[in-house]
């Protein structure tokens, strides 16, 4: 089996340095060699490594010509920092469409060598899921025996091996024994919708407003004057907040020209319900409600929306359509 390797940077690689952990290529290529009978690894090391943290949409549209590229390849691995797999995973997942071939990302809490760590077993389970061929043909995380699907993939730990999980979705499968449960391969063709792919536009700028307890939402209002091309609004609970008059109406002259406001909730496993008064002034504004939707999912299905040239009402007909199980938006 030829499988196609994308070395990001991240914790999994990383070594100490005299200001921190800072990612290198030689554990991760010498960790890869234990596999090297069983499989054809044709590595690409991004130049420079990076920590997660620091990716931007320059990363993702890089990302997204490499997977293009791999034409002569079985399976797909990228090695990513945790701070930012499931925004990747989530972008990825919607702007590549349908896919030739499984794509799993992993990565890790601790950098390999670490005793008692997480790295050695992240990568044996990531690497076994494409050769037991029991990824499905689409983005996936694979991370403490468990494989999740990429849209609603979230980190939701720094301390717990246990570090992602996914409201939307069941484990698609689970690693026991060195075997996963399913071959899930097969079957993919049929249960996926066949979607094109959306070449990412790196010049969108997407904002976020954290609500915090406050008088004005006096932070939200700079952002709509920013410029920004959408807006993820991050409110309490079922979707609540304060919003003064003047909000609603900086809010519905932002989407009067063209700007999208989303509205998802704080809570991980928070459901935007609009079912409260406190949301009176967000239907007001006729911000989009994004239902179940995590920060990740919302980021990236707008990013892919507006990359497609759509804007207005025809974003928000986009956004409400389930593309990748996605479902759970709601008007």
């Amino acid at each position: 089996m030829k499988i196609a390797v994308l070395y990001t940077g991240g914790t999994i690689g990383m070594y100490a340095g005299e200001n921190g952990l800072r990612p290198s290529q030689e554990t991760v290529l010498q960790a890869l060699k234990v596999y090297q009978t069983q499989a054809d690894f044709d590595v690409t090391v991004c130049h420079p490594l990076i920590d997660s943290s620091q990716v931007t949409q320059v990363h993702w549209c890089e990302w997204q010509q490499w997977l293009q590229q791999q034409t002569h390849t079985d399976a797909i691995l990228i090695l990513h920092g945790t701070d930012t797999m499931a925004y990747t995973a989530n972008v990825l997942a919607l702007a590549m469409g349908s896919l030739r071939v499984p794509v799993v990302l992993t990565g890790s809490q601790y950098p390999l060598g670490t005793e008692n760590g997480d790295a050695e077993t992240n990568l044996e389970a990531a690497v076994q899921a494409l050769l037991q061929k029991a990824a499905p043909k689409q983005v996936s995380v694979v991370f403490a025996n468990q494989m999740l699907a990429a849209i609603g993939s979230r980190k939701i730990s720094t301390q717990s091996l246990d570090g992602f999980a996914n409201k939307h979705h069941p484990p698609l499968n689970e690693f026991q024994n060195a075997l996963w449960l399913k071959s899930l391969c097969e079957t993919n063709v049929a249960l996926m919708p066949k979607t094109a792919m959306t070449p990412l536009n790196p010049n969108i700028r997407i904002a976020s407003h954290y609500c915090v307890p406050a008088s004005e939402q006096w932070a939200l209002r700079a952002i709509l004057h920013s410029g920004a091309d959408a807006v993820i609004l991050q409110s309490f609970g079922h979707g609540n907040g304060w919003f003064s008059q003047a909000d609603v109406q900086v809010m519905q002259a932002y989407q009067a020209q063209g700007g999208m406001i989303i509205n998802v909730s704080q809570v991980f496993d928070g459901h935007v319900a609009a079912q409260y008064e406190a949301s009176k002034a967000l239907l007001d504004a006729k911000v989009f409600m994004a239902g179940a939707w995590t920060v990740e999912t919302a980021y990236a299905k707008v990013w892919v929306g507006l990359s497609q040239g759509l804007r207005g009402h025809a974003l928000q007909h986009y956004l409400q359509q389930d593309v990748l199980g996605d479902a759970g938006c709601g008007s």
